[in-house]
C-alpha cells in the first residue's frame, strides 16, 4: 500500500510526463502548420508561375 506521500510523488511525476507529452504535441502541431502555410504559399506561386 502507498503511503500519501508516494502517491503524491507518483501522481507529480505523471503530471510532469503528461506537460512534457503536452509541449511536445504542441511544437509538432506549430511546425505542421508552419509547413502546411508553406506548401500553400508554393501551391499559389505555381498556379501563378503556371498561369503566365
Amino acid at each position: 500500500m502507498q503511503t500519501i506521500e508516494e502517491y503524491r510523488a507518483y501522481t507529480k511525476q505523471l503530471e510532469d510526463e503528461v506537460g512534457k507529452w503536452h509541449h511536445a504535441y504542441d511544437a509538432l502541431m506549430v511546425e505542421r502548420n508552419q509547413l502546411v502555410n508553406r506548401i500553400r504559399e508554393l501551391e499559389t506561386e505555381n498556379k501563378q508561375l503556371k498561369g503566365e
